[in-house]
């Protein structure tokens, strides 16, 4: 009879051991997906933002020409968050293109003529909106990496997350 009884109990012990590792990880791989699907969604803004630019960078050319460096850099950079596959290649190309996009907006005022037409004026407005609409993904984004780093530093997830592949995700920058 003891015999049974101790095998009993080791027998419930790595169940409980089991389930809470079953658990850790259900709980780990959810806020993975959540992560991605913020990702993607945020991509979909950077994809918006990328179209914007290059219809702003269009309609400046037609008035300074092709020439001019600020065209150049500003494409580049908007090529390179066109192409970027992760948040850190990403959080580089957005970091040059914040900076060169009020290059392109100092350049475009100093056109008389574009300064005072409907539609580019309707183009920054909607730069705009995109703009904050970015900034939202990236909060929620970030709030979910920190709660999915937090999860795998602390024990017991640590443990799990280190058995399983789980590694720690970077943040986006924001401006």
């Amino acid at each position: 009879m003891n015999g049974y009884l101790m095998f009993s109990i080791v027998l419930f012990c790595l169940c409980v051991v089991i389930m809470i590792t079953v658990n850790i990880y259900n709980t780990l791989t959810k806020g993975r997906i959540l992560m991605q699907e913020s990702f993607n969604g945020m991509n979909t803004y950077l994809k918006q933002r990328n179209d914007l630019v290059f219809v702003l960078v269009e309609a400046v050319k037609s008035h300074v020409g092709r020439d001019n460096p600020v065209l150049w850099q500003v494409m580049e950079w908007r090529n390179r968050s066109m192409h970027a596959a992760d948040a850190d290649s990403q959080n580089q190309a957005m970091e040059g293109l914040d900076k060169a996009l009020p290059e392109l907006l100092a350049l475009a005022t100093s056109c008389p003529a574009l300064k005072g037409d409907a539609d580019f004026r309707r183009m920054k407005r909607k730069m705009e909106t995109v703009e904050e609409n970015i900034n939202y993904a990236r909060r929620y984004y970030n709030s979910l990496v920190r709660e999915y780093n937090q999860r795998i530093a602390v024990f017991p997830g640590k443990l799990v997350a280190g058995s399983f592949g789980f590694r720690q995700e970077a943040f986006f920058h924001t401006q």
